[in-house]
Formats: structure tokens, C-alpha cells, sequence
């Protein structure tokens, strides 16, 4: 008879992504299901000051349709803070993608929040966050690191 001990057993398996169910902040769940997306990864790009306390802005990356699709992620969505508004808001949006994980998170040459992916090309793609405007950096533009950190939504 085996020894009985106080040590967890190994658990391996798998998950049907359809029951997992990610812990969204309150301003990324809302947009993402009012546009029907259903989020995939979601990472904080930065934090920008308001009365009431700093607010991050944050990158979803999202998938439409039936599951088992050959991309990761078939969207990109920034949701950034208004101060007039006081609300959050869609600053940027591009559908139509087959992008890859991981998203890298990183600074570009003012300090601005960068995030970068592969597509299904290995095309790699590097976007800039300034303020509320997303905007493509294009080859011969000065990026931030090549070697960002990779982003770990579990920590974002």
C-alpha cells in the first residue's frame, strides 16, 4: 500500500475557453459587451491623474465568432479616461486582425505606452499610445525597446 502524505498531487487538464470567465475592470467589461467582443487578454497601458485618483487606460485584445479560430485575437480596443467626461471611452479600434499572443508592453521614446504583437505573417506590429490617440509605428520610426516585457494580464 503507497504512503499517504500531506503533498497536492499534480492537476493537468484542459479548459473550454467559453467557461472561463476573465475579472474585467468595470470600464473594459462594459465596452467589450456592448460591442459584442468577447476579451481574450486585457493589460493597463498607463495611468493618468483625476481627482479622484489615478485611472488606468488599458488595451483589450478580442476575438468575434465561433471559437477555434486560427488567431488569437481578431481585435484590438484602447479604452482611455475622459477628465471632462468623467467616464471611459473608446480611443482606438481596429478589427479585422490575426494576431498573435503575446502582446509586449513597452515605452516608446517619450515614455509613451507602446504595445506590439505578431499577426499570423509574423509581421510584427507596434502601436503607440499618446494621450488618447493610438497610432501605428511604422518601420524607420523610433520605437521603444526591442525586447519589451511581455504582458501578463494576470498582473495588469
Amino acid at each position: 500500500m503507497g504512503e499517504v502524505t500531506d503533498q497536492p498531487l499534480p492537476v493537468a487538464g484542459w479548459v473550454v475557453a467559453r467557461f472561463v470567465e476573465l475579472d474585467l475592470p468595470d470600464a473594459v467589461r462594459e465596452g467589450t459587451a456592448v460591442a459584442n467582443i468577447r476579451p481574450l487578454a486585457w493589460f493597463v497601458l498607463n495611468r493618468v491623474p483625476n481627482p479622484s485618483g489615478d485611472k488606468a487606460q488599458y488595451l483589450v485584445a478580442g476575438i468575434r465568432g465561433p471559437e477555434g479560430q486560427s488567431c488569437d485575437f481578431t481585435m484590438l480596443r484602447v479604452y482611455t479616461w475622459n477628465l471632462k467626461r468623467s467616464r471611459y471611452e473608446t480611443a482606438f479600434i481596429e478589427n479585422g486582425l490575426c494576431g498573435r499572443l503575446p502582446v509586449t508592453l513597452d515605452k516608446g521614446p517619450k515614455d509613451e505606452p507602446e504595445f506590439r504583437f505578431q499577426t499570423e505573417t509574423n509581421e510584427e506590429r507596434t502601436y503607440r499610445l499618446i494621450q488618447t490617440v493610438v497610432r501605428r509605428v511604422r518601420k524607420g520610426e523610433p520605437t521603444g525597446s526591442r525586447h519589451g516585457r511581455p504582458a501578463n494580464p494576470a498582473t495588469r
